[in-house]
Order: structure tokens, then sequence, then C-alpha cells
């Protein structure tokens, strides 16, 4: 759980080029170092 004010932090658990980008799959940890969302994904271009 993330609390309004308080601080995150985002793991980058995964990097795999994917054609002219790479996708990137991650995790936010709240502020005492436990995981608030896991199985996050971006794309870049």
């Amino acid at each position: 759980m993330v609390l309004p004010g308080s601080d995150i932090r985002v793991r980058l658990d995964g990097k795999e080029p994917r054609g002219t980008g790479h996708d990137l799959f991650f995790s936010v940890l709240n502020d005492r170092g436990r995981r608030a969302l896991s199985g996050g994904y971006a794309r870049i271009e």
C-alpha cells in the first residue's frame, strides 16, 4: 500500500529488446521497501 505523500521506488526487474524499442518490466516499492505493485510493464520506442 502507498499512502499519499509517501515516497515510492520503481525497480526495474527486466528489460528485453523489441523491434526498435524495449519492453520494461518493473515493480513499485513503498517507503518501507515492500512491494506495492508487481507485474508492471512499459514499452519504450
